[in-house]
């Protein structure tokens, strides 16, 4: 009796990320080989097959802190939101909210290309009480930006947030904005003037500060975005210059995972550099991703 003819392996599913190159300073914008990188998934290295320096267009929120703790700060943060704004390009668009409470994370401007429209909605804002709602907004946000325009493979998703970092009362808990941000592929990058909360009288001194840098820290790790911790309103805006640079300025390697874990199991990755002589480079990557996601139902901010 013949055997019947082995069954083909389908092939491994082709994985892409987004990976930012800065050097011992911060600075991104770093020239990088193929070579001269190595990705690791759940410990395993894997063979880069892709590899490629693209400019896409972005999808991105800026997500603006209006709280009470930034009342010093809001002219200079409205100016260098529009010195951001500046910066887009053919195809870019952003979505701008604020957000202050879990009842007042508001849609100032949909996405739009206009930045007359920014412009406007930027002089708009300001600043009110309320117990902020940090992981809320940024929960919204992020299923408002992974919606836009789905089918778009070439365009990048990001969330520019401007903050002091503190999270007062949200309804969703931090644990639950980290397992949806592990299923959308939308950029997390940060502006925390943390030091805004060092004098409160309500906490230990620097407690407060410190939780709300591991915050900041953990989601744009986890995003394979960056945080920025201003000390002074000038500072502001070197950060944002970064952050419009590294919207459009990445790399992209891609390969076709060894792992066999099932397609809904999240898969942690970390990319290296190899050493160059005098100069010391880091790869910004998110933590790891899923093949398959679950699918994200949007809750949208609330229309101002």
């Amino acid at each position: 009796m013949l055997n019947p003819p082995p069954v083909a392996a389908e092939p491994s599913p082709f994985v892409k990320l987004n990976v930012i190159v800065t050097n011992a300073a911060g600075h991104s914008g770093l020239e990088v080989k193929k070579e001269e990188l190595s990705i690791v998934e759940d410990g395993v290295p894997q063979a880069i097959s892709y590899f490629a320096k693209e400019d896409w267009p972005v999808s991105y929120a800026l997500l603006i802190d209006n709280s009470g703790s930034l009342r010093s700060l809001m002219g200079a943060i409205v100016a260098t939101g529009a010195d951001l704004v500046s910066t887009n390009r053919a195809g870019d668009e952003t979505l701008l909210v604020r957000f202050v409470s879990s009842d007042k994370i508001e849609t100032v401007q949909d996405f739009t290309a206009s930045s007359e429209l920014l412009y406007k909605g930027l002089s708009s804002l300001y600043v009110e009480g309320g117990n902020t709602a940090l992981i809320d907004a940024v929960y919204i946000t992020a299923q408002r930006v992974a919606n836009q325009r789905p089918d778009d493979a070439k365009r990048r998703r990001a969330i520019v947030l401007i903050t002091d970092g503190e999270d007062r009362r949200s309804h969703y808990k931090q644990e639950e904005l980290i397992k949806l941000l592990r299923r959308v592929n939308v950029q997390v990058f940060a502006v925390a003037f943390v030091h805004e909360l060092e004098d409160r009288p309500e906490f230990t001194r620097g407690s407060s500060r410190e939780k709300a840098i591991k915050l900041i820290d953990t989601l744009t790790a986890e995003t394979g975005g960056r945080a920025f911790y201003p000390k002074k309103p000038e500072d502001l805006k070197a950060a944002l210059n970064e952050i419009a640079r590294d919207l459009r300025t990445q790399y992209i390697i891609g390969y076709q995972p060894t792992n066999l874990l099932p397609a809904d199991k999240y898969r942690k990755v970390q990319i290296k550099i190899a050493d160059s002589p005098g100069v010391k480079r880091r790869a910004v990557v998110r933590a790891g991703y899923y093949l398959e996601p679950p699918a994200v139902k949007e809750k949208p901010a609330q229309k101002k």
